[in-house]
């Protein structure tokens, strides 16, 4: 065990903001935006989630939702940024 493992967010049925530190990757291809993403399940691990609509990057419009899965270990990292870094 590392300690990300045994770490419970509670942040089920909530709203949050996400956004990666290095601002984009293939995995979150969010171009360094804060996005909305409901926490639709916590695991061990991982959380489940659902991106909100929202503003796409360089200006096409409103984003359709989708699913997305967020390692807790990019959390324990500082990868991903949550509620501009309150929740670790």
């Amino acid at each position: 065990m590392q300690g990300y493992e045994d770490k419970f967010y509670g942040l089920t049925g909530q709203t949050v903001k996400a956004r990666l530190k290095k601002g984009n990757s293939d995995v979150y291809p969010w171009e360094g935006m804060e996005v909305p993403v409901r926490i639709d399940r916590e695991y061990p691990t991982y959380l489940l989630g659902t991106v909100l609509p929202h503003r796409n990057p360089k200006g096409f419009g409103l984003s359709h939702e989708y699913p997305i899965t967020i390692d807790k270990f990019d959390i324990y990292t500082g990868e991903m940024i949550i509620n501009g870094g309150a929740v670790i």
